[in-house]
Order: structure tokens, then C-alpha cells, then sequence
């Protein structure tokens, strides 16, 4: 979550300029269906790439009626939703209140988990990245590809809830598990936690900054990046 309260963000990490569009669209879109704080996570590349993009309609034919919603017609009775004030004034009981946006949380995590793969068919080895890395590591792949290594990749598109399934489907396939994310570390413990030591999941990506403050430092190189997952694929680089 991003502060007090038991609950979690729903993030969304797009890769593209499009899917940046489609993802605020979405996250709005999810925030009102669920009730739920949603979180588009951007990085800087993103920030600074300019593409051509589509504004499409969204079907929000699945979105509830907002009988919650303070209206102004003093139709219905006072809807309390916190614990605020003397207890004996108040009709609502909050420990319902907290247990039925506890039990909204796993129907959230099943319904709106994302992720998009590729090459996975025959992958020997599967690089699972995030938002605009994302992008940089397909190109590696494909690259990958035309040197005979037998690679794909898996992307997840919502970080909460995370795509675990489509992680550990992918676990099944490969004989092991390249993570790339410019960080210390954050997504590779959701990947570990999906796959459950059925295969080695390796790091390959890292803090990286360029001296000028204004780049992303050279492990974004398509370069460093093929040469990370050549290592794996060789096995040589330690899980």
C-alpha cells in the first residue's frame, strides 16, 4: 500500500508511449471498479520518448452502480464509512467494513493480473523484465535469437498483482530464469516467490546511471544486455 490502512496499490508498468496511454486509461478505470488506489508506474525512458499514439474508448460496461457515491438528492439514509465518533452513534461496524475490503483483495489479485510473453515455445532460458527495460530486453532476445540461443521473455504488465502463474508457466518451460530490472533488486523476490526454487533465477540487471544525470547509464545497452543473458544461457552466471 502507499501509506496507513492493510491494502495494496494496484501498479501498472508500461513499456511503451502507447501502452502508457492505455495503462492511465486502465488504471482509472480499475481504480473505479475496484475501489482500490491504482499506480501507473513510469520510468525515465518513458518520460522521454516521444511516439505517435491512439486514444481508444474504453469499455466500462463492467463498472458497478456508485450507490456509495454522495449524490446531493438526500434520497437514502447517512452512509457512515469510518469509525470517526462516539461508537454507540454509529450503525456501521467497522471490523466488517476492514474484513470486506480484505476479502476484495484476492478477488483483485485473480481478475487483473497481466503480462505479455514471447519466444517461449522452445526457450531454454527467459528473461522476465518490466516497463521500459522491457522494451531494450526484447530487442536483446530477438538478438539472441539470430546467434542460435533458444531464448524468450516474459513481461509483467501489473507488478500488483503479480503475474505468478504466467512466471511460474514459464519456470516449467526453461531451465532457467534471467531477471532484468535497472534496480537492486525489487520484482526479482516476486519471481522467486512464483517459481519456488523450480529453476535458477538470475540477476542480470543493476543499478545504472549515467555521470551526466540526464542518461540511464550503460547496462541498458542492447550490448550489455545480450551479453547478461548469453552468460545464462551458457550457464555461467551464478543464481
Amino acid at each position: 500500500g502507499g501509506g496507513h490502512g492493510d491494502y495494496r496499490h494496484i501498479v501498472l508498468a508500461p513499456h511503451t508511449v502507447q501502452e502508457a496511454v492505455d495503462l492511465v486509461m486502465l488504471a482509472f478505470h480499475l481504480a473505479d471498479r475496484w475501489r482500490n488506489p491504482a499506480l501507473v508506474l513510469g520510468d525515465f525512458v518513458l518520460g522521454h520518448t516521444s511516439e505517435a499514439v491512439e486514444f481508444r474508448q474504453r469499455d466500462e460496461s463492467d463498472l458497478l452502480p456508485k450507490t456509495w457515491a454522495a449524490t446531493g438528492k438526500g434520497t437514502r439514509k447517512s452512509h457512515n464509512v469510518t469509525p470517526l465518533g462516539a461508537p454507540q452513534k454509529l450503525d456501521l461496524k467497522p471490523g466488517d467494513h476492514y474484513q470486506a475490503i480484505a476479502a476484495k483483495l484476492p478477488r483483485l489479485a485473480a481478475a487483473e493480473s497481466r503480462a505479455e510473453t514471447g519466444l517461449l515455445d522452445d526457450a531454454e532460458v527467459a528473461v522476465v523484465a518490466f516497463g521500459s527495460p522491457a522494451r531494450f530486453v526484447k530487442f536483446a532476445v530477438h538478438a539472441c535469437r539470430a546467434q542460435g540461443m533458444k531464448v524468450g521473455w516474459v513481461r509483467p504488465i501489473s507488478l500488483w498483482p503479480f503475474p505468478a502463474e504466467t512466471v511460474a508457466a514459464a519456470a516449467g518451460r526453461v531451465r532457467a530464469l534471467a531477471v532484468f530490472e535497472q534496480n537492486a533488486g525489487q520484482m526479482i523476490d516476486d519471481v522467486r516467490l512464483a517459481v519456488l526454487g523450480k529453476v535458477p533465477v538470475v540477476p542480470i540487471g543493476g543499478i545504472s546511471h549515467d555521470p551526466s544525470g540526464f542518461g540511464v547509464g550503460p547496462a541498458l545497452a542492447p550490448a550489455n544486455i545480450i551479453a547478461k543473458i548469453t552468460e545464462v544461457y551458457r550457464g555461467k552466471a551464478a543464481a
